[in-house]
Parts: structure tokens; sequence; C-alpha cells
């Protein structure tokens, strides 16, 4: 190559153009040298000297030689450089690495060491429990007395009871599950909103039971399982984007099967796109029957398709759909008494007392010319001689009733008093129809309190005669003897007069397994209705953990809930439903109205869990919509309404929530005034219990009060709305069904239904530091509390029972802190004590006398009386 560069002639410099060569034409452009030669070889061929070319080409060919050759050295030191650099490098890495190993080294001998520790620590630690324990089984042995034969053979006893009661458990939920079940079930007010960007013609269809399935025999397909009844709306042709389509249909039917049918067949719904040739089937969502079963009646579906690999919102559908199970109800009316009732029996020709009993019956809503007589749908009492405070355990036989849960709802209990007359026709002395709406709630206790009234003739004083003594004349002496009481005439009106209140429990036998929410009440035109509609919440506490809650409000009146539905992912939920309480009264005044206390409204946030988180709570009384005037532009009503922003209140934390209201009466109450009540904020103690409070600080074993390790005793405490509430109020009997899916409950069954309600401090349930005492019907809206809520709530259900509970405080062994727990006193002279937070309980034989048995004849006086 050099040569070729050297050589003078022409055909070597044309040689250089020949791609077969080691350096090219294009090699030579990129050198420096010879692009200032192609300069100058223009203006050689300009002056035609072709011995100056030769001479410039030599000296150039010389040029680029020289720079070669500086290019290939100065390569070859920065070769060299870079080996220098990588084995510098090396040499530092291997120094870093030796000294990252040694850090390693030292950092596993302070983790096993550190290991070593700890075991040596847990060892000590389980030996000390060891020893202690060693120790409690000691004193245990010591203590413990050794078990009768009457112990033993009632433990066993005991033991075989339950054995027997957990096998006709799983017998009656096999049959349950095995019985043929009648659901009415009504899809209407269906809507669908275009949320796509097209114009669709769009139809929704509904299918219900499905439970269809394709399976291959001897290669060949069969279909298998039940279609399902189908329903479609009318299609909806060229609804454009974000239009909403009103279907004018509604769908009934009624649908049977076990509640394993349930889980297995399928609630769909399908959007389909209308076409005059074929429609097409654009999306669906599948449910099981079950989910329908135990979801809200207002149903809203949002559709989405895929549209270039991504999911596109296509249609929203909003319908109403009522699912109901058909049921035979079995209703109990137990812990009836009346108060102040009307006298109707004469001694010495005065009315003085009755002998009164009540007749409770659900009377038919269809009237007909001839309807037979449904004796299954009326209950009564028995006679309660010579009294006006009579008692009833229970009624001679339940109340039956066949129909929803909603028709239930919507019934009206036709509540009569009688007096009993052996030879003459019973009179009527009290009677009240009243609404059914709100009493078979989940969380309600199913009490009443009915004020009774009676429809009579309107009497007024006879006017005095004038006298026809003439002028002159001596009046005629007046006979001596008492007063007569003044002369009375019947004016041809009727008016109401009251006559006393009976009040009681009613509960269901069993209930149906599914339940839907936010069922709708039917008012009927002959109850009176208390109206309050809960338009929108603001600026609610987060309870979930992305900083948002799930509301839902519920409101309480005259011993009725009634809630709205669920408002997911948001602190500002607008709610805008309307929850109508039935006015429970034959006469409707202002002091029966006043009687009925205010109206609490609640705000909880709904968990899956079914724990719910509590939000504030706001109060108001009646008279607010009696004072109030009629609202421009209601449409509502047309008479008083209260509108008002009420703040939510939780107890010892500063809020911003409000709730936003309107309340009113339907029909319009015209006439009738609430007188005002006094709002004290925080309810004190009474004086009569503080008064009473050295007396029973008295009777409290002496042993307690100077112990240091317990905390004093209190005899009220605060609930969660701030009121001091005297401890013992706390325990009210809460009534339990007499079988629990065909077994009769234990105290075992309770104890471990109490345990299975999950614990929480004050904190987690009201959001504030103070220690706070939850009432048994918070408890059970919120469905969580600490042991002491737990330990109280166990209490009621025992007495519901029947048995003779008691609330212990005090504190366990080794422990300062407070603590409560269950004790029962058996027949046997046994006292057990039941723990929640385990939910079983201790025995403690020979412990009190016992319950006292009846004499026989030939026994002795004994003056005994029970510890």
């Amino acid at each position: 190559v050099m040569e070729e560069l050297v050589s003078p002639t022409i055909g070597k410099t044309q040689q250089l153009q020949d791609p077969e060569e080691l350096i090219t034409s294009q090699d030579l452009n990129k050198n420096e040298g010879y692009q200032g030669y192609q300069g100058e070889l223009e203006k050689h061929h300009e002056e035609h000297e072709i011995g100056l070319f030769h001479k410039t080409r030599e000296e150039k060919n010389n040029h680029q030689i020289k720079n070669l050759g500086e290019e290939i050295n100065y390569q070859e030191k920065e070769e060299q450089e870079k080996l220098k650099n990588m084995e510098i490098k090396n040499e530092e890495e291997n120094s870093n690495g030796k000294e990252k190993e040694q850090e390693q080294e030292t950092y596993y001998q302070q983790q096993q060491e550190e290991k070593n520790e700890k075991e040596e620590d847990d060892n000590n630690q389980e030996n000390d429990k060891e020893k202690e324990k060693e120790k409690e089984e000691e004193e245990k042995k010591e203590d413990k007395i050794p078990p009768t034969k009457e112990e033993i053979e009632r433990n066993e006893k005991r033991l075989k009871d339950q054995e027997k009661a957990q096998e006709a458990l799983l017998k009656k939920k096999a049959q349950m599950a095995a019985a043929k079940r009648e659901y009415k079930y009504s899809i209407n007010t269906i809507t669908i909103t275009n949320t796509s960007k097209d114009v669709h013609d769009p139809y929704v269809v509904f299918r219900l039971g499905r439970n269809r399935k394709v399976e291959t025999i001897k290669g060949k397909k069969v279909k298998k399982g039940k279609r399902g009844a189908k329903y479609k709306t009318e299609p909806f042709k060229k609804l454009p984007p974000q239009k909403v389509g009103e279907s004018t249909k509604v769908f009934v039917g009624r649908w049977y099967g076990t509640y394993g049918d349930l889980e297995n067949q399928k609630f769909i719904v399908q959007v389909w796109d209308w076409n005059f040739f074929r429609n097409t089937l654009v999306v669906e969502k599948i449910f099981t029957m079950e989910q329908l079963a135990n979801s809200s009646v207002n149903q809203e579906i949002e559709f989405e398709v895929e549209k270039e690999k991504d999911m596109v919102p296509y249609a929203t559908v909003k319908f109403q759909a009522f699912f109901d199970e058909i049921f035979s109800w079995q209703l109990n009316f137990t812990e009836w008494i009346g108060m102040a009732l009307k006298p109707a029996d004469m001694i010495n020709g005065v009315p003085t007392t009755s002998d009164p009993f009540v007749k409770f019956a659900i009377p038919h809503q269809k009237k007909k010319l001839i309807y037979p007589k449904d004796d299954t749908r009326q209950t009564e009492t028995a006679v309660c001689r010579a009294t006006l405070y009579p008692q009833w355990d229970t009624c001679l036989t339940p109340l039956y009733y066949r129909g929803t849960h909603s028709d239930l709802d919507n019934e009206i209990l036709v509540v009569d008093v009688y007096d009993w007359d052996m030879l003459s026709k019973n009179d009527l002395i009290g009677q009240a129809r009243v609404p059914l709406s709100g009493v078979f709630t989940e969380n309600s206790t199913g009490f009443l309190s009915i004020g009774l009234a009676l429809e009579e003739d309107e009497f007024i004083q006879a006017p005095e005669k004038k006298s026809k003594v003439k002028p002159g004349e001596k009046a005629p002496k007046k006979r001596k003897g008492p007063p007569q009481p003044p002369k009375m005439i019947k004016t041809g009106n009727k008016v109401w007069n009251d006559y006393g209140l009976i009040r009681g429990f009613i509960k269901p036998e069993v209930t149906p397994l599914h339940r839907q929410k936010d069922i709708p009440v039917f008012r009927r035109p002959e109850i009176n209705y208390l109206a309050i509609k809960i338009e929108q919440a603001e600026h609610l506490k987060a309870a979930d953990l992305n900083g948002l809650s799930d509301p839902f409000v519920a409101v309480e009146w005259d011993g009725s809930r009634l809630e709205t539905t669920v408002k997911s992912k948001t602190l500002n939920p607008k709610f805008g439903e309307t929850l109508y309480f039935g006015i429970k009264a034959a006469k409707i005044t202002g002091k029966v109205l006043a009687k009925k206390g205010p109206v609490k409204i609640s705000c909880f946030d709904w968990d899956e869990s079914g724990s719910n988180d509590f939000l504030g709570f706001a109060k108001f009384s009646l008279d607010k919509i009696t004072s109030s005037l009629n609202v421009k532009g209601a449409t509502e009503t047309k008479g008083r309404m209260y509108v008002a922003k009420l703040p939510l209140e939780l107890p010892g934390v500063k809020t911003e929530s409000c709730v936003y209201i309107r309340a009113w009466f339907e029909p319009e109450l015209y006439d009738i005034e609430v007188e005002a009540v006094e709002e004290n904020k925080i309810k004190a103690l009474p004086k009569p219990y503080l008064s009473r409070h050295k007396d029973w600080k008295a009777v409290v074993p002496r042993r307690n009060l100077a112990n240091p390790n317990v905390q004093k005793y209190n005899i009220a405490e605060v609930d969660e709305e701030g009121n001091s509430r005297f401890l013992c109020a706390y325990l009210s009997p809460i009534m339990t069904p007499k079988t629990i899916h065909g077994v009769e409950p234990t105290a075992e069954m309770l104890a471990r239904l109490c345990r299975a309600i999950t614990f929480s401090s004050d904190f987690e349930c009201l959001g504030s530091e103070k220690e706070y005492f939850i009432s048994p019907p918070f408890f059970m809206d919120m469905k969580k509390g600490d042991a002491d809520t737990h330990s109280v709530f166990l209490c009621n259900l025992f007495l519901g029972m029947g048995l003779d509970a008691y609330v212990c405080v005090g504190s366990a062994r080794g422990h300062k802190r407070q603590h409560q727990w269950v004790m029962t006193r058996e027949d046997d002279g046994s006292v057990k004590f039941w723990e929640t937070t385990k939910g079983i309980a201790y025995v403690l034989p020979q412990r009190w006398k016992g319950k006292i048995k009846p004499k026989k004849e030939g026994d002795e006086d004994d003056d005994d009386e029970d510890d």
C-alpha cells in the first residue's frame, strides 16, 4: 500500500478507485490530507500543469503517511492507559470485596449472638411460666373439692344434651336446605343510560333461575338444567350518548326452589343491541340468586366493553328488584302489661276495676263480600281478674301469618282490650291500630308501647233550671244529704278518650334466612306517618384505609328503626331518601306525640365484616315540626315542614360533620301542637341515685374498696351520647327466639355467640381517647365493643332466657385494670362465672343455698331464705 501511494504514475492513481484494494477512495475521503488534495487538484486542472500536479501529489501522500502513523501511535497509547486503569480497578475491587466480606461476617456474628440471647430469655420466661403454672396447679389441687356423684352425672347429662342438640341442629339445617321455598319477585322502574360516545339501540334482558349447562355425551353436546324466566324491555332506538331511556314494563312472577338452589341458579342482566335482522348480545353480568336475595332492592349496574384492548363504559342500568320469600310467620306475644286501664265493673255503683284481656289480629287488606274467617291471624291473652294493671306472660296461641317480610311490614296490628263478663257480652275498654313498619327489622327488639283510646258519646253538663218562685214567695228548702253530681246530657257527637296503655314484645319464632335491604314502605291511607327525608351529609369522618367511607343513615323513633342505602367511597354522600314511621296511637294528640320522645339520626360506615364504624348522631324533637311554617315550593307536602342542617356529634371529638334533613307529618296533622322540650346536651345522674350512693357503698365489702390494686367502683358511667347512666340501667332483658335452626338455645350457645362478636376498644368504636360505656342497642348497631360491653350484652341475653344473671365488676388475678364478667346462680347452689373473652364458664360449687324447693305435706316450717 505504501508503494502504491508513493508511485508517481497516473495508472497507479487510477488503481485507488478499485474496491478490491485495501485502501479505498472512501477511506481517503475521511482523511483531512486527501480532502485538501482534492481542492488543489481542481486548480491544477484549470492551469493544465501536469508536472506541478505530480509534485503536489507526492507532498500530500507524504503528509498523509505521517498523519496515519501519528494516529496509530495515539491508539496504542490509549490502549496501554486503559489496561493500566483496568488493573487499578481490579485491585480496588478485590480490596473492597475483602472489606465487605469482613463486614458481613461481623454482622452475621452479631445476629447469632442476639438470637442466642433471645433464646436464652425465652427459655427463662418459659421456665418461669412453667413454675407459675405448677404453683397455680398446686394451689388448685389444695383448694379443689372432689366432685360428687351428682355433679359427675350432671356433667355427663349436659354433654349428652349438647351432642343431641348438635345432631338436631344438623338435621334441622339439612331439612331447611332441602325444603322447597316460594319466592315472589318483581322488577320495575327500569332505566338505561348510554355512557358511551356512540349512538346505540339498546334494550335490557333479565334471566332469573337460569342453571343451564352444556355437556358432551358420546361426542354430542347436550344442554342440561333450567333455562329460567326471561324478560326483556322495549328497545330504545337511536339513544344518544349520556341520555336515559325509561321502560314502562313491570315483570312479576314466582320462583320455587330450595336454599341450595339459590346458590346454584343464576340471575343474569344482559344489554343487547337491537337490529332489524338480528340482535346482538353486547355485554352481560352474572349473579347468583342468593346474592339477589341478600342485596338491596335498588340496583345500579355499570357495563363496560373492550375496545382497542381497553375497557370502555357502555351503559348503566338501574332498576328495582324485589325478591322476597313467602314465609309462614309465627308471632309470639310475650311479657305484656297494662297500665291504668278503664274500669268497667261496678262496686257500690261506682266503676272501680275490670277483668281485662287483649285480642291481637292482623286483618286482611282485601275486603270481599264473602271472605272465609281466618282464625290463625288472631290471638288473645288469658283473663286477669280484678285489676287495672294486668300482666300477661304469653298469649294462648301464636299468631300465624303467611306472606313476605315486606308484606308483614306494611300490615296493621289491631289491638282490642275487653273486660270479661260471665253472663253478658264482653265490654270494649280500649283499642288501637298499630302499623308494623320497622318492628321486625334486624336490630329491632320487637318492643311496642301502645296507647289505648275509645270512641264514646260526648256528654256535657246540663244547664241549671231557672227558678219558678214568684217575687215575694219563699224558695223551697234544699234537701239534706250528700251533694249530687251534676246532670250530664249527650250532645250527639263522638269523641276519643284515652284509657291507659299496654306494652310488650312481639317476636317471630323463626325468620327467613335471606332478607333484602332498603325495602320501601307502602303507605296506607288510614294511617298517619312521620316522614323524614335524608337529603345529604357533609364532611364525614374517614373510616376506611383509602381515606373515605361507605356511609348510611339509620333513623330511630318510637321503637322503630329504618335505614337508607349505602353510598360507597364518599365523605359527602347524597341520599335523597324518605323514611316513613307509622304513628302508633288510636288518638293522636300533642301529649301522645311528646311522650314518644325525640327522633335520633345516626350515621355509620358500612363494612363487609359486619362491624360498622360510628360517624356521629343528631336528635330533634317533634315540636320543631309543629312550630315550623309551610315551605314554599316544597313538593313533599303543603303543610308544616321542618328543614334543618343538624351537626353530627361524636363524644369527645370535634367534627364538622352534618346532615341535611326534612321532616313533616303525612297527612298533615292540623291543630296539633307539641310542647317544646328543653334540650340538655349532657344528662347528669338524677339526685335520688346520688343520695343513695352512700347506702350502696356501705354494702360493698370494705376489702374491695380498700384494695389499692383495684380501681374505685362507679355507680354511673357515660354512654356514647355523653349521658350519665346508672350502671343497673344498662341491664334489660333481650328476648331470644325459642329456637335457633330448630334447636332451643342454651346458655353455652349464647356465650359462644357473644364471643364471636368483634372485640374493639372505645377509641376504635368512637374515635375518642376517653372511656365510654356503650349501651346495648348501640353495641348491636356497631357489632363490636370492648369486654365490658360484651359482658353487659351477654347478661341481657341470659335475663331474656329467664336466668338469674348478674354483671360482676372487679379485676382479674395479677391485673390492676378493672374487668367485668357475668355470673349466674344455678338452682343446685353452684355459681357460674362466664368469661366473654373466652366464651366459657367456670363452675364454683356450693356458693349459695340454692333455690328453695316447694314444701310437701308433713314437712316442718323452714324460715331459711336465699343468701
